[in-house]
């Protein structure tokens, strides 16, 4: 009985680490983006050889996709016209390098020329950003993006692995307790 103790505890420390690791991760901000993006008129963001911007030809960049955790996102673009922003994950990329559309984006905004933006991914994932000029002028852009909140499935997890040491630690408590009988006065 005493090994199941032991391995509860192990389980609900294992569980607290965890959870403490996602706390501290939660206090920093993560910052990533692209200094600078010119766009011809009704174009992709493209890549070229004095910038390196996010494209390969036509093809995604690995370089430029980034793994994402479900936590809350800030996107910062100025543009000198305005522009349409895609957040893809591995569908909408493995889409774009297959037929170069963007069928499947997990966020859109549109006619952007400056603002601040928040969103939200729930999965752990990979992601890029596309930009899209409409108009028919040459325009230049910049993105940034800052991560910051709590990564929501490693919290989950932490709290389901602490639930489960605790209900170990419980239940081997009970079962070592000397049960109780009655006695007659």
């Amino acid at each position: 009985m005493k090994k199941k103790l032991r391995l509860g505890v192990i389980i609900l420390i294992v569980g607290i680490s965890l959870l403490v690791g996602t706390i501290y991760r939660s206090n920093t901000l993560t910052s990533f983006g692209n200094p600078r993006i010119d766009m011809a008129p009704n174009t992709w963001s493209y890549v070229s050889d004095e910038n390196l911007i996010g494209w390969d030809g036509q093809t995604l960049l690995e370089v430029f996709e980034y793994l994402l955790a479900p936590r809350e996102f800030q996107l910062e673009v100025q543009a000198t016209a305005p522009v349409d922003v895609y957040v893809l994950d591995s569908k909408g990329i493995s889409q774009w390098n297959k037929d170069k559309t963007v069928d499947y984006p997990v966020v859109v905004f549109k006619d952007v020329n400056q603002g601040i933006y928040t969103f939200e991914l729930f999965k752990r994932d990979k992601y890029t950003i596309v930009l899209y000029n409409p108009t028919n002028e040459n325009v230049t852009s910049r993105w940034n993006v800052s991560v910051y909140g709590i990564e929501k499935d490693l919290l989950y997890v932490s709290i389901t692995i602490i639930s489960t040491g605790l209900m170990v630690i419980t239940l081997a408590l009970m079962i070592m307790r000397k049960p109780f009988h009655k006695t007659n006065c």
